[in-house]
């Protein structure tokens, strides 16, 4: 009864067909019974030989290599929102990590102005920019911008920046001063005057303000008093 059983648990390997380790161990029993005494140890064996058929299918089992499953790469989403000035951009991964940086237009602002210091005027225009972009309602960026434009020799930008500066604010001093630049160095004295009046009469103590004044006022003297030269000058002609 032991060699049957033990040829029962035997692999193919060794030319004994394998059997179902149940079948072998309810076999044992029967020829436990049958056996009295002896029968004890027959038992035990094939039930051993049991145990280690099913040993190894579990350990077969247990050696099987996982199969990866693909993860989705991280989305990316971007936008801006002009209402409120800022840009943001952020990214979710698969493991709902999250990282957001956010942008202003104010803090483009600042880092024009820190340009500008620095006598930067082009960066600074660059940056005064990409604020407008985020806020182009910002009458304080776009007289910003019109300063830095001024330092370009671009005086037509500027007075463009200033008039629609003063659109959205006219109480804006240093737009209605910047505009009177501009327009002093586009040579168009009357309209640099006029805008020249109007911040004195928004800034009366300012100092650079008056200069201004004085200066596009004595352009203008000097300019009539040379019509004046030439009116009289055509007169003394023959025709």
């Amino acid at each position: 009864a032991q060699s049957q059983c033990t040829e029962d648990a035997a692999s193919s390997v060794g030319g004994v067909e394998w059997k179902d380790p149940a079948n072998v161990v309810q076999r044992s029993h029967v020829e436990t019974a049958a056996a009295g005494d002896g029968g004890v140890s027959s038992s035990s064996n094939c039930t051993t030989a049991a145990h280690d058929a099913a040993a190894r299918d579990s350990s077969a089992a247990a050696t099987a290599v996982p199969v990866a499953t693909p993860v989705s790469a991280p989305e990316s989403t971007s936008s801006t929102d002009r209402s409120s000035g800022t840009s943001s951009t952020s990214r979710n991964s698969s493991g709902g990590g999250q990282f957001t940086k956010i942008t202003t237009a104010e803090d483009l602002k600042q880092q024009g102005n820190a340009l500008m210091k620095e006598k930067r005027m082009f960066d600074a225009d660059v940056k005064y920019t990409e604020a407008l972009v985020l806020a182009p309602d910002d009458a304080r960026i776009l007289c910003n911008r019109a300063l830095a434009r001024l330092g370009l020799d671009e005086h037509a930008k500027a007075c463009q920046d200033c008039d629609v500066a003063l659109l959205l604010d006219d109480s804006l001093a240093k737009a209605h001063y910047r505009r009177a630049q501009a327009l002093d160095g586009l040579e168009k004295l009357a309209e640099a005057f006029s805008a020249a009046q109007r911040a004195h009469e928004l800034l009366p103590k300012d100092s650079a303000v008056e200069a201004l004044c004085h200066a596009i006022r004595t352009k203008l003297r000097a300019k009539a008093a040379a019509a004046k030269v030439d009116k009289s000058a055509d007169v003394d002609e023959l025709d």
